[in-house]
């Protein structure tokens, strides 16, 4: 059995949780290889750059064409009103089907794909059993990859059109759907009904966390490596963009801004894409980083993890923080409280606003937690193993005996 994961890039959110499925599968002795459109450095095995197959000619001819159609896209989407969503095309100048190592797979496991799979070629074209795991809304919907926080009516016309073309391609197509969450499940289940994913298999299998990916660090030791202060609380909220409105960022703003603590510091790591964030004394910001050991030592500085996100699938920070022996503090929204109600140390909030985050801060920030045992038992509850062992099954399924 040698499968082959498709993912645009091998950062971010979904890449994070594709690559763990990666590496969990071959951690079971499953021949699986990981391609991606974008590749940036990292340490797992069998991560391949899909560009680095072409002659060099075809491949400056071939990044042309992509510019000149991103360029389009952008001008069409000039025309609508500013998105506060990512809204992608289903179409792409490249074509993965003429890979080597597309050629080689018994089994293609799509992932986040936007602006690498062209939808009609690669769905034409495809003989070989198709998985794809949903990482967020796009695949079913017309374009955004969340729509449920705005009004996105001015584009109603553009939606029509790229849902309608997505329906066409994907008719009668029998695909293995996979989703990491119930309420993503939920949120596709229109789809699911109609002619897209009519003839497909769908199923929920939850993210997970390779084993000693995220370590228990002492608090202390942590600290001292990020030169944070030892005789404080620290608060983090953590996020590839901090600004990004849906991560829920004015929620802890808010909630700081009322916390009666003068030796408390808010710790916060990630990209300001431009913006900027109110300049208080106990307020830190560390840049967004792609290390997962410094990742690790932030987690492991802080005395909770704030996860106050206003529509997520499932959250690979609110695994992470606990594997590393922080407790969490979410909102109960989305895929978020799924993965949370899995665990002791992951506390809800009563409504989802400032005033219940800063409830349930006040309610732990000066507990005594055994962090050691909360990495333990977070390693148990999100290890990436149970759900490889769960796509392995459903790959037999798909595969001639």
């Amino acid at each position: 059995m040698k499968v082959l994961h498709i993912n645009t890039y091998n950062t971010g959110g979904a890449a994070k949780a594709a690559l763990r499925l990666h590496q969990g599968l071959l951690n079971e002795g499953i021949d699986s290889d990981f391609m991606v459109l974008y590749k940036t450095k990292n340490n797992i095995d069998r991560v391949y750059d899909y560009r680095d197959c072409l002659h060099f000619i075809k491949k400056k001819w071939l990044t042309l064409k992509n510019k000149l159609l991103l360029f389009k896209q952008k001008k069409q989407l000039s025309k609508y009103p500013e998105p506060e969503e990512l809204f992608s095309f289903p179409n792409s100048v490249w074509d993965i089907t003429l890979h080597p190592k597309f050629k080689e797979a018994d089994i293609i496991h799509l992932h986040w794909i936007s602006g690498f799979v062209d939808y009609a070629k690669f769905f034409d074209k495809c003989d070989k059993p198709i998985f794809w795991t949903f990482h967020d809304f796009e695949p079913f919907s017309g374009g955004f990859h969340y729509s449920n926080l705005f009004d996105n009516k001015g584009y109603n016309k553009l939606l029509d059109t790229t849902l309608k073309l997505k329906h066409q391609i994907l008719c009668n197509k029998k695909i293995t759907v996979i989703t990491p969450s119930k309420y993503l499940y939920d949120q596709a289940q229109f789809s699911f009904e109609k002619e897209a994913f009519i003839s497909s298999t769908k199923h929920i299998i939850p993210n997970g966390i390779v084993s000693n990916e995220v370590e228990f660090i002492d608090k202390l030791t942590a600290r001292d490596k990020l030169r944070l202060p030892k005789d404080k609380k620290i608060l983090l909220f953590l996020s590839e963009y901090l600004l990004y409105k849906r991560k829920g960022l004015s929620y802890v703003l808010e909630a700081f801004n009322k916390l009666k603590s003068s030796d408390t510091l808010l710790c916060l790591v990630g990209g300001l894409q431009g913006g900027g964030i109110p300049k208080y004394e106990n307020i830190i910001h560390f840049e967004a980083t792609t290390d997962d050991s410094r990742v690790n030592l932030f987690y492991s500085a802080a005395d909770l993890y704030l996860n106050p996100s206003i529509d997520d699938i499932s959250s690979n920070t609110l695994m992470e923080a606990q594997c590393a022996g922080c407790p969490v503090i979410a909102f109960d929204t989305g895929g978020i409280s799924e993965l949370a109600n899995k665990s002791e140390f992951s506390f809800i909030t009563k409504e989802n606003n400032a005033d219940s985050l800063l409830t349930e801060i006040n309610n732990h920030l000066y507990k005594d937690f055994d962090r050691k045992e909360i990495s333990e038992r977070a390693h148990e509850v999100y290890n990436i193993k149970t759900s490889s062992k769960a796509v392995i099954e459903l790959y037999k399924k798909q595969l001639p005996s």
